[in-house]
């Protein structure tokens, strides 16, 4: 219902907007009175097919109403229906429709919630107002009585059509309908699709999966119009003094949300029950999972790819464009549930099958090359990731010019991964440039635009935080308004927004988006994804900048325990939070745990050139020498200062203060009389990572009794490569005995930790 205080007593009607709400009418009782599916059945039978609920109105109701200028129900009084039952009782779901709707398919949509539940009752504005007077009531009366008639009744009914631009939301009165229905928890709120509109669905998603998202897009409540103007202003004055209207259009597109992924799912589960399969099918599932994908449902979309592939496989042969599509798909999916090796080798099968389908030089191959690049890059593999993107981008701009949509998501990916080698310059370059083209094509709301967002936000984190503030302040808006707040990439914003309060000190403020960001994200991705060690890792240094460094550690040692098992030992994510975890247990003064862990880490940082400026690298050294100046291995010590100051990273204070502790150390080294440790003669700058671009780098496995000390019995004090998190954080007093032991510096008083080390602890942008 669109628009109730229009008619009056000269039945001047609104024949396209609808009628009027009788106050008295809805005060009489204390539950409004509907009416009966049986009567709106048997009505229905008079009613011409393509008869709007306007011409029904006019034609029908007003003539039968007129002489005792009262609502249509009120002649119902007393009346039983066909099927025994009463025509009017209170009403049990009110219902929110347009008036330009064809009255056929309004009632179809009532009648099939009556199937659902039998003894339902229809608060349905053309019987229950009277129609013959207008009502003028202040506003108030809308925002305090009528939502309390809502509640009372206890259920409200969404009539959408069409499906693909339903008109209630381009309407105030239907849009504060659904807000009293949604606000109020005592209010079920639900959405039906007329029967005419269903097929019209699958077609619909069958030829374009995006319908939905823009579907989502267009609603917004001051957008919405109304046809008095002093309903609208009156509606728009009611939403700003109660919750205003991003609140007003969060609350309405939530369950629209849901209901459109939900029916998405029902179906076309539905259809391939009663279908053969066929092409259409399968393009429906591809769709399908898509759509879902784009939502954040990574494993439903995975479920529904795999099955459009089989289909299409089924009815088209091996080879065909279509199966191709559907394994590109797949392996998005696969990678955004972090399963890193199945995606790579789904990607490589899509790729070679498009390379048959439609040779070397296409729009589809240089999608592959994108996808391959993405995968690369979650690998840690950058090089490799910008030869699949440069050569997408070269394809790309030679098929269809520099200004296509296909181009920015090429240079949105490569400006991602120069920024995560480290080079800013040329990171802002594409990034920029991608902005601008998603801009032009999609415009600024759109959640490619704020991919970009956020990636320049990731890029700017540490010369510009003001910007990267910004950034990703206008990511997570537009992610919050088209995704939803649940959605993965929502998760994302917060924990990198958090990041830059983080930084500023606006510690509290930061903890609630970082607690924000794990439930989205364990919610959305499972506990044990890659996304969700980010999140916990960066709750580690917050705990650790609050000198909660038990909290830290039990934190870091989670993070840690999912990243070995997500990405494996040999990615710069594992060493990031080795290091962090390190950062803890030199806080607390377990040296011998921090060395081990450190050092693994470093081999990493070493293997991972420009990884991040080369800081992690530089930070990695600075804590191995902390630690092992204090289990008195002054020369191991040394090598770690010496290979510090190799590759200065910071300013020319940074870089005196390391010489000065080069040649402190090595005046230590003199007076030592411990002999030279076997890990200070090591040839660390011989292990390089020779990645070609064609071919997966080499497994960085890493080597345990390289790094381990001679001495056996240090060796034996120091925990197993696998660490075991309960073991590390049970057992602190075991080790540290039996460490002192065999170490001559255990009973010196340990050197203190410098003050400034809470700086270090680092923060991850994903």
């Amino acid at each position: 219902m669109e628009d109730r205080r229009t008619t009056t007593t000269s039945h001047n009607i609104d024949l396209e907007l609808g009628a009027s709400v009788d106050a008295a009418t809805i005060l009489r009782t204390t539950v409004p009175m509907g009416v009966s599916a049986a009567f709106l059945r048997k009505f229905r039978s008079n009613i011409e097919p393509h008869a709007t609920t306007s011409d029904v109105c006019r034609q029908f109701i007003l003539p039968g109403t007129s002489s005792r200028q009262c609502a249509y129900i009120e002649l119902l009084d007393g009346q039983l229906s066909d099927d025994g039952f009463k025509a009017t009782s209170p009403a049990t779901v009110f219902v929110s429709h347009a008036w330009r709707y064809r009255f056929h398919h309004v009632v179809e949509a009532m009648l099939d919630y009556a199937a659902d539940h039998p003894n339902a009752y229809f608060w349905f504005d053309l019987f229950v107002n009277n129609q013959n007077k207008a009502a003028d009531l202040p506003q108030d009366w809308w925002s305090t009585t009528f939502k309390s008639s809502i509640r009372a009744i206890g259920a409200v009914m969404l009539v959408l059509s069409p499906w693909n631009d339903p008109v209630p939301m381009t309407r105030a009165w239907c849009l504060w309908e659904i807000l009293c229905a949604v606000t109020q928890t005592e209010v079920e709120f639900s959405i039906r699709l007329p029967r005419s509109q269903r097929r019209a669905f699958h077609d619909g998603l069958a030829d374009n999966f995006d319908v939905i998202l823009d579907s989502l897009r267009n609603v917004d409540a001051r957008k919405a119009g109304a046809y008095r103007e002093h309903d609208k202003d009156m509606i728009f004055k009611a939403i700003e003094d109660s919750i205003g209207f991003d609140l007003m259009n969060e609350r309405v597109k939530e369950p629209l949300r849901k209901w459109y992924l939900q029916t998405t799912i029902d179906v076309t589960n539905a259809m391939v029950l009663m279908e053969d399969p066929s092409e259409r099918q399968g393009r429906l599932l591809l769709n399908v999972g898509r759509a879902l994908f784009d939502f954040g449902r990574y494993e439903p979309a995975l479920h529904f790819l795999r099955f459009a592939a089989a289909t299409l496989q089924n009815v088209l042969g091996d080879i065909d464009g279509n199966v191709a599509e559907a394994l590109q798909h797949q392996a998005r999916a696969l990678m955004s549930l972090g399963r890193l090796d199945e995606a790579i080798e789904t990607a490589a099968r899509s790729l070679t099958m498009r390379r048959k389908v439609y040779g070397e030089q296409h729009l589809k191959v240089a999608e592959c090359f994108n996808t391959l690049g993405l995968i690369c890059s979650r690998r840690a593999e950058y090089d490799r990731a910008l030869n699949y993107y440069t050569d997408a981008l070269t394809m790309q701009e030679a098929l269809v010019g520099e200004a296509h949509e296909d181009v920015g998501l090429t240079l949105n990916n490569m400006g991602n991964t120069y920024s995560r080698k480290g080079q800013r310059d040329t990171a802002t370059t594409c990034l920029e440039r991608a902005y601008a083209l998603r801009v032009k094509v999609h415009g600024h709301d759109h959640p490619t635009v704020a991919t970009t967002l956020n990636a320049l936000g990731n890029n700017a984190a540490r010369s510009a935080p003001k910007d990267a503030m910004k950034h990703y302040s206008e990511a997570l808006a537009i992610r919050e308004a088209v995704l939803g707040k649940a959605h993965p990439d929502t998760g994302q914003s917060c924990n990198n927004l958090a990041n830059v309060l983080s930084r500023q000190g606006q510690v509290d403020k930061a903890m609630v988006l970082y607690h924000r960001a794990l439930a989205i994200r364990k919610a959305s991705l499972g506990e044990r994804h890659a996304d969700v060690a980010i999140t916990l890792n960066n709750l580690a240094g917050m705990h650790a900048r609050n000198s909660q460094y038990q909290e830290a550690i039990e934190v870091s040692e989670e993070a840690l325990a999912i990243r070995v098992a997500a990405l494996g030992d040999n990615h710069p994510d594992t060493a990031a939070s080795r290091t962090n975890l390190a950062k803890s247990y030199l806080a607390v003064k377990r040296w011998a745990d921090a060395k081990c862990e450190l050092e693994l880490a470093f081999v990493v940082r070493k293997l991972t050139p420009n990884f991040h400026d080369g800081y992690p690298y530089v930070s990695c050294c600075d804590y191995l020498v902390q630690a092992c100046e204090a289990l008195g291995l002054v020369q191991e010590a040394l090598m770690y200062a010496q290979l510090r100051l190799a590759q200065p990273c910071g300013n020319e204070g940074a870089l005196r203060k390391a010489q000065k502790q080069v040649q402190r150390l090595q005046e230590q080294a003199a007076k030592s009389a411990s002999p030279v440790l076997a890990t200070a003669s090591l040839d660390i700058q011989s292990q390089t990572v020779q990645a070609s671009p064609a071919q997966p780098g080499p497994s960085l496995e890493i080597q345990s009794q390289a790094w381990q000390v001679s001495s056996a019995k240090q060796a034996s004090s120091m925990p197993p490569l696998e660490i075991q998190s309960q073991t590390m954080v049970e057992s602190p007093g075991k080790q540290a005995s039996s460490h002192a032991a065999t170490n001559p510096a255990e009973g010196k008083k340990p050197r203190k930790r410098p003050s400034r080390l809470r700086r270090f602890f680092s923060r991850q942008k994903d």
